[in-house]
């Protein structure tokens, strides 16, 4: 039976800290193993993948390795815990800034019960309603920082699985739209965090009272887009000293579009920070109002309309909708751009993590698969940090495309090169042969052309 590879040092001393998620040595050991097979993956990722990277195709059991998404027990939410620390601790902020969207993971399947029918978003364009079968899951990412890149980078730890109303109904488990999740995932990092300055950001399916009602009483600053079919009201006035209930609200805004035309509306010329640290200049304004859901009950909110210079009166609104008091118009703005960075967090860990060809059926092995995924995005920046730091990540420059600094790709070559070279040393130094041998640096360089990433 073939033995489990030993990790490399480096990695060993980024994921022992995850050695207290897992309740026993045998489980950890089996966590690092298919760490290391699914960093090495160039196609899908699967059990089966992730073993035949490391060689381990003739192991008779195999199956112990399922059992660790299917049967074993280990808790997921200390894990993410665990990562958002370590996260924390390799790219330190005073403010912390938390990004939440929802996305679908297309699957099909007779076995899988949590999948739905949601709408497409890469398919579906103005003009048409596009539908796919899978299962709906709500990153939470935190915005940071990195010192060897320029834009903000969108690191996800916690990753919830988020099926529809009618399918939670038919598998006979409460329904919690992704809006619920939102609120749920603001009282844990306010139970986390209980001193440090909370940013969240959303996008306009998060625009909701109860969510800002939420964060209002965490003391959390929400950053989301207003749709166009909001209701504004001004502020209640003052008691008149008549009997009777008070108004607890004014007079309703006309709509965001008449807003922004209004010519008494005051605009300001800032510069903001958008997508890739690149500073433009903006036309905002402000609007405090009081915003009425039937659903939720009201929320006092801040509105910020955004305008690029030269657009005309017919451009399309861009509307923020805020309750952070601290942050200044430009701030506003341009933690909303920041947001953009898990789009590209949500592409790569297609394309090179592998999300969406997984081949589990079981609700447990589900629950913890997709997750898992996003979780090793964010440990590739952590050793990749370590690596950049000891010199040890090359650029993959082309004829055809130029960078002046590090991708995800790269990051992930050089995690690749280390374990490649890692597993190298080791057969070597336990030949009889080859160990008084000095190993030639040509066929490093072979190892690391085998496992590029892109």
């Amino acid at each position: 039976m073939p033995t489990m590879p030993t990790p490399p040092s480096a990695i060993l001393a980024v994921l022992q800290p995850f050695a207290t998620v897992f309740l026993q040595k045998r489980v950890f050991r089996k966590a690092l193993t298919l760490f290391i097979g699914c960093v090495l993956c160039t196609g899908g990722v699967t059990i089966c993948a992730a073993l035949r990277a490391l060689g381990l195709i003739t192991d008779g059991a195999y199956g112990r390795f399922h059992r660790l998404l299917n049967r074993d027990r280990w808790n997921m939410l200390i894990a993410s815990k665990t990562l958002l620390q370590m996260i924390l601790k390799a790219f330190p902020s005073t403010i912390l800034t938390f990004s939440v969207d929802d996305t679908i993971e297309r699957r099909r399947g007779k076995k899988i019960r949590a999948k739905g029918i949601f709408k497409d978003p890469v398919g579906t364009g103005s003009n048409k309603a596009v539908t796919c079968s899978g299962l709906r899951w709500t990153p939470v990412m935190m915005l940071v920082r990195v010192p060897f890149m320029k834009r903000t980078v969108a690191l996800p730890f916690l990753t919830i699985l988020s099926p529809s109303e009618r399918t939670s109904a038919k598998i006979g488990r409460r329904h919690k739209s992704p809006q619920r999740l939102a609120e749920q995932v603001c009282h844990l990092l306010r139970r986390w965090f209980p001193k440090h300055t909370i940013v969240f950001v959303a996008d306009a399916g998060y625009a909701t009272t109860g969510l800002f009602r939420a964060c209002r009483k965490l003391k959390i600053n929400l950053v989301t887009r207003a749709r166009s079919n909001l209701r504004f009201f001004k502020s209640a006035p003052p008691r008149t000293g008549k009997k009777g209930r008070p108004r607890a609200k004014g007079e309703r805004l006309p709509s965001l579009k008449e807003i922004r035309n209004d010519e008494d509306l005051n605009w300001a010329e800032v510069v903001v920070e958008s997508y890739g640290s690149a500073h433009e200049t903006r036309f905002v304004a402000t609007v405090d109002c009081l915003w009425d859901s039937a659903e939720r009950g009201r929320a006092e909110v801040r509105l910020v309309f955004v305008k690029t210079p030269g657009d005309g009166v017919e451009a399309p609104v861009f509307c923020l909708i805020t309750d952070a008091p601290l942050l200044s118009a430009e701030q506003i703005v341009g933690t909303y751009a920041m947001r953009w960075s898990q789009e590209v967090t949500h592409r790569e860990a297609r394309e090179l993590l592998g999300v969406e060809t997984q081949r589990q059926w079981s609700d447990l092995a589900i629950e913890r698969s997709t997750p898992l995924l996003f979780g090793i995005y964010s440990l590739i920046f952590l050793l990749g940090h370590r690596l950049y730091e000891q010199g040890s990540v090359s650029l993959s420059q082309t004829t055809w495309y130029k960078k002046d600094e590090p991708a995800f790709s790269d990051l992930l070559n050089a995690v690749r090169a280390l374990i490649r070279e890692h597993q190298l040393f080791q057969v070597w130094t336990r030949h009889p042969i080859l160990r008084n041998i000095q190993c030639p640096n040509e066929l490093l360089s072979i190892l690391e052309g085998i496992g590029m990433a892109a």
